[in-house]
Order: structure tokens, then sequence, then C-alpha cells
């Protein structure tokens, strides 16, 4: 468990990940089996660390995600408009 908590940048990136999250929660409810109630402390620290830091990354994830598809919709109506404009100059032109 040292090992786990000392290292936790290394791999905090994937606390995104449900699977990963899960593998976590496994580990530490067998962890708390059999640890003494000082460590049983700081387990549950520990814990709350894991699940604030999956909470950050999937909120993140998601606004990200959304930022994507508003891109998107931007992009596809900015090509829209740019169509338009260049159908309604060509007439224009073709009327004059």
């Amino acid at each position: 468990m040292k090992k786990l908590i000392d290292l936790f940048k290394t791999y905090e990136h994937a606390l995104s990940e449900d699977s990963v999250m899960d593998n976590f929660k496994n580990i530490l409810n067998k962890a708390k089996k059999f640890a003494k109630l000082d460590l049983k402390t700081y387990l549950e620290e520990f814990e709350d660390k894991l699940n604030k830091f999956h909470m950050e990354k999937k909120e993140q994830e998601v606004t990200a995600r959304n930022a994507q598809i508003h891109q998107q919709k931007i992009d596809s109506r900015g090509s829209f408009n740019v169509d338009k404009n260049s159908e309604d100059h060509s007439k224009s032109n073709t009327s004059s």
C-alpha cells in the first residue's frame, strides 16, 4: 500500500477509467479488512483522495467531450454559412 500511495502521481491520469477505480477499490477493501485502526484511517483518507481525483478526471473528460461537440457544431455551421454566402454571391453576380 505504501508504494501505491507514494507513486500516486504516476497513475493519477488513469483514475478517470472506471475499471482502474474498481481495481483500486478492491485493493483498498482488502487492505482495510486486515489493517489496524490507525492504518484504516490512513487508507480511508487515501480512498477519499482517489475518489476525488476520479470525479475530477471524469468531469474533465465530460467537459472536453462537450467542448469538442460544441466545436464541431460551430465548424459545421461555419461551413454552412460560407457555402450559403458563396451561393448568394454567385447569384448576385449572375443577375448583374
